[in-house]
């Protein structure tokens, strides 16, 4: 926490790019995806981007109006986004990817899902990053957009503004930022290739992530190209998608074990996610009950130092909060 603190706290201003007018594409899958892909395709025709944008919509086996709200959208008509329909008939994100993939004819692309919405400077700061910094990769900087949906939804907000935002500042730092999630990210195309595109994983961002950092490439983190993601709004829903980033974790670590990473800082960051089981079950049974146990005048698991710690532990949050939405 310490260290992703003060690694913040010397990162908290954010770097400026000169503006590039390089074509791009854009790789959007969707499955099932009708009440909100138009939106997502609208977020992207009204990007103010320099140059011409190319995006691919990846229709992966839908059977519901995702078809239909595509063709709409691309009948429609954009200035400086152009709008191609792919269906790809072989179920699963990676297989979709991959069929975008291979239509990429530009050095760089970036993936967006297809309930994301992007702010409308969001695809010209994360080209301008990747162009300058050479990045074989770089993960954009995700908001919850449906923070008002419910108390799960709110939780998640927070999520997104202390964990994810903070650590991946951090890593970015070292430019070794572990998952380039493909919500929103950019890729230098050719580096993809080279690897063979995404793997059929669940969690096939953070293996083709971990793939890249093995080569010894970057990999970093844009804080000013922002996208606003949908997030469950259940309890059900979270712990599928929260379980579906445990395997995802547990794939990229199986794929590309912590000592075969390429840089010294990507094989500390991996070799730290190794610990989070243990410290996942030591909060959940120590440090909770713990804390619980102290207040009421019981100090079987926890003393004053540890309370100390909450106390510590919140000044550190709010901080990397103030941060992040500065």
């Amino acid at each position: 926490m310490s260290t992703m603190f003060f690694s913040n706290l010397l990162h908290w201003k954010l770097k400026e790019y000169p503006d590039t007018q390089e074509a791009t594409t854009i790789i959007m899958c969707a499955h099932n995806e009708e009440k909100t892909i138009a939106q997502s395709i609208q977020s992207i025709a009204s990007q103010e981007y320099k140059g011409p944008i190319r995006l691919l919509v990846v229709d992966n086996a839908s059977n519901d109006c995702t078809k239909q709200e595509i063709m709409r959208m691309q009948a429609a008509g954009f200035a400086n986004c152009s709008v191609e329909y792919i269906y790809c008939g072989q179920p699963g994100k990676a297989h979709a990817l991959n069929a975008g993939l291979e239509l990429v004819c530009t050095p760089h692309f970036i993936t967006v899902d297809a309930d994301t919405c992007l702010d409308k400077q969001a695809v010209q700061k994360i080209m301008n990053h990747i162009v300058s910094c050479r990045s074989a990769c770089v993960a954009g900087n995700l908001f919850v957009q449906n923070a008002k949906a419910s108390l799960t939804a709110k939780m998640q907000n927070y999520d997104y503004l202390l964990s994810i935002a903070a650590i991946k500042r951090f890593q970015g730092s070292c430019r070794s930022t572990l998952v380039a999630q493909g919500a929103f990210s950019a890729y230098q195309t050719e580096e993809v290739r080279k690897i063979g595109g995404w793997k059929d994983t669940l969690g096939e961002d953070i293996v083709l992530t971990y793939q890249l950092l093995q080569q010894g490439l970057p990999s970093s983190y844009e804080p000013g190209a922002v996208g606003y993601t949908t997030v469950p709004e259940t309890l059900d829903g979270l712990y599928s998608q929260r379980k579906r980033w445990a395997i995802g974790m547990l794939e990229g670590l199986s794929a590309v074990p912590p000592w075969k990473q390429g840089t010294a800082f990507s094989r500390y960051f991996t070799f730290l996610n190794l610990s989070i089981i243990y410290i996942d079950l030591a909060f959940l049974f120590g440090f909770i009950p713990g804390v619980i146990f102290a207040l009421a005048g019981y100090y079987y698991l926890a003393g004053f130092l540890t309370l100390f710690t909450v106390a510590v532990c919140v000044l550190l949050f709010s901080v990397c909060t103030s941060i992040r939405k500065s």
